[in-house]
């Protein structure tokens, strides 16, 4: 067990590169910043694994379990990932991004709990936050000016 596990870690963390570079290559090639396939490309495909096991155990009929992993992956990665990155190497973070970014992120923490009344997220508040995630994926295109209409 302990040589498997050691074996998954690896894998990790070669995965985690490849994937990391890689969508930086494929953005760079599409002119779009670093700073957006970091919140988009590469976000969604570490999420990916999650999303997997977030419809395996749906269809299993246990989303209460589902529900709790994704709420602890969310508060692990915002304070432990977070807390050993900024060990590692001080974090700087442009002041657009924290201008606009920090509010939608406290925006998502405040909905999120109000579309769990009586703690159950229907399908119409699934699709509400699934919209609320391109409204905002809409924003950054915006705001980079990957839209042809941007301003």
């Amino acid at each position: 067990s302990l040589l498997l596990f050691l074996g998954g870690l690896g894998a990790l963390f070669f995965g985690a590169r490849f994937v990391i570079d890689a969508g930086l290559a494929v953005a760079r090639q599409n002119g779009i910043p670093d700073a957006v396939a970091g919140l988009v490309l590469i976000g969604a495909a570490v999420a990916l694994p999650e999303l997997g096991m977030a419809i395996a155990a749906a269809a299993r009929r246990q989303s209460q379990a589902t529900a709790s992993q994704l709420l602890a992956s969310s508060v692990f990665n915002l304070t432990f990932v977070l807390g050993v990155l900024a060990l590692v190497t001080p974090i700087h973070v442009d002041a657009d991004y924290a201008r606009t970014d920090v509010f939608v992120l406290l925006g998502a923490a405040v909905a999120v709990p109000i579309l769990a009344a009586g703690w159950r997220i229907t399908r119409l508040r699934g699709f509400v936050l699934i919209a609320a995630y391109m409204g905002w994926l809409g924003f950054i295109a915006w705001r980079t000016g990957l839209l042809p209409f941007a301003g």
